[in-house]
């Protein structure tokens, strides 16, 4: 007797490639993505967890898999050529050299805040009009 996740493996699984192949455009990643997807489905189902649709939760999962895939192989090709040429690195790290400051002033101030600027100084004390509830 098979399992249920035996059973979806063996039906679902061209579909998922499928899917993954047609919204990515690769073998590779579709394969991968959904190999990683069913592994993660019979950890949870071995965890206790029930799928109810197996089928659909695979397809969901490698469909997330793939783009972290994706993601992941554009940071290390955008990063590949900074640990290829290590005189390249020196050269800007002359350029701006923050040992030769002398002092937090002349750095670039950074604001980390979600609230809007502050208005300029002449109309800081201005009164803000006040609405009233004209519901009641």
């Amino acid at each position: 007797m098979r399992s249920a996740l035996e059973t979806a493996f063996a039906e679902e699984w061209p579909r998922v490639v499928g899917a993954i192949l047609r919204a990515f455009g690769s073998v590779d990643v579709a394969e991968e993505s959904a190999q990683e997807a069913f592994a993660r489905a019979a950890d949870r189902i071995a965890a206790g967890e029930e799928l109810r649709n197996i089928g659909a939760w695979v397809t969901t999962t490698a469909r997330h898999v793939a783009v972290d895939l994706l993601r992941r192989e554009a940071a290390l090709r955008h990063k590949l050529p900074l640990f290829a040429e290590p005189e390249a690195r020196e050269d800007s790290a002359q350029e701006f050299d923050m040992r030769n400051t002398t002092g937090p002033s002349e750095r670039p101030a950074r604001k980390y805040s979600s609230a809007p600027p502050a208005p300029p100084r002449a109309d800081r004390n201005a009164k803000i009009p006040m609405y009233r509830d004209t519901a009641r």
